[in-house]
């Protein structure tokens, strides 16, 4: 996405994901603020984008990268109307979800 947008901005409730991201972005050369919080509350702003891959599968014993914790569900559920109010008008929205 750095080749299309000037700011990239990304969060991710879960620390590794955010510490991997982190590293990623500075092996790839690509300035980006990452932040340790849910989408929509940890970024300011409008986004021309938004892209979510957030977490979809229920699993018996809650790990962080299958459905987001104790309350990953409920934060997705929550968190995707929300990010309506941070999109400009026209912007795109794209969300993932694996199996």
């Amino acid at each position: 996405m750095a080749d299309r947008f000037p700011a990239i901005a990304m969060t991710d409730i879960n620390p590794a994901a955010v510490r991997f991201a982190r590293i990623n972005a500075e092996l790839n050369g690509v300035g980006a603020d990452i932040r340790l919080a849910s989408m929509p509350a940890g970024a300011d702003g409008l986004f021309d984008a938004i892209i979510a891959h957030p977490p979809c599968l229920i699993d018996p014993d809650q790990r962080m990268y299958r459905d987001g914790g104790a309350d990953g569900i409920a934060a997705t559920a929550a968190g995707a109307p929300a990010t309506i109010d941070t999109q400009v008008p026209g912007g795109e929205r794209f969300m993932t979800c694996r199996r």
